[in-house]
């Protein structure tokens, strides 16, 4: 069984530029909206490998991490660290 999110390279590409905007934000202090492009940027790519076939087990690894991360951010910003 083949990954639609590997084999795919333009669905890879939103999951690495969506998390890289993440860990730039969560990293430097970034203005909101660079937090919900990134958001936006996975939403758009998680529709798309759905589309495509994606499980919902590859789907919902990718989104465990991705969200993971955006929880720490939020939580980090929200203390003013």
């Amino acid at each position: 069984m083949e990954s639609v999110i590997f084999t795919t390279p333009v669905i890879f590409m939103g999951f690495i530029l969506a998390l890289a905007l993440m860990v730039t934000c969560f990293f430097k202090k970034m203005h909101w909206l660079v937090l919900a492009a990134s958001m936006l940027i996975f939403i758009a790519a998680a529709s798309y490998a759905a589309l495509l076939g994606a499980t919902l087990g590859e789907v919902g690894t990718v989104s465990m991490i991705f969200f993971l991360i955006s929880a720490v951010t939020y939580i980090r910003r929200r203390d003013g660290k």
